[in-house]
């Protein structure tokens, strides 16, 4: 049985409120809420394998290609964190394994896939210096949880480079 995948979701923040911008989409392709964008000739397009300099991720699909659309997105800033799926391929492609959240994953990069339903996962095989896309900074599900939903934040132009997320934690209103 194939692994579910969930799509990406926007996690609730502590403090604030999201910021969405909008966008015009290309007219050659579709794809759904939860896709992960990227600009193609200053146009929003979903990424496709690997993709690189990430804008955000979809609020609202695209579902013709007939025509330009204005499409809200949830910018991939490393300040913003998302909900995914933590898993692999392999777990995807149905030979009835599966992914447990353990706690090396947390702080760890990873690249991201787009499952053949659409949605985007965390995905573990994806451990290279040009693969990865986000880091795992906290749970959601709890570690031994089979293919967890796991908080992540995008890096900087999507590639991890030297820099890490930026982190920080907040005492009585103070960021530290």
């Amino acid at each position: 049985m194939a692994t579910a995948v969930e799509g990406i979701k926007v996690a609730t923040p502590q403090y604030g409120s999201v910021v969405m911008r909008s966008g015009t989409a290309l007219t050659t392709g579709t794809f759904e809420i939860g896709a992960v964008l990227i600009r193609s000739s200053g146009l929003l397009t979903e990424g496709g394998a690997d993709p690189v300099n990430i804008v955000g991720v979809a609020v609202h699909g695209q579902e013709t290609a007939a025509k330009h659309v204005d499409i809200q997105y949830v910018p991939a800033r490393p300040d913003m964190e998302f909900e995914m799926t933590l898993t692999n391929a392999t777990d995807v492609a149905a030979d009835g394994t599966t992914t447990l959240a353990v706690g090396t994953h947390l702080d760890t990069a990873y690249g991201i896939t787009e499952s053949a339903d659409g949605d985007w996962y965390v995905d573990t095989d994806k451990t290279g210096g040009n693969e990865v896309r986000v880091a795992v900074v906290d749970n959601v599900d709890p570690n031994g949880t089979e293919n967890a939903r796991v908080r992540v934040v995008f890096l900087a132009n999507s590639d991890l480079g030297e820099a890490a997320p930026i982190r920080c934690t907040v005492y009585g209103g103070l960021a530290t």
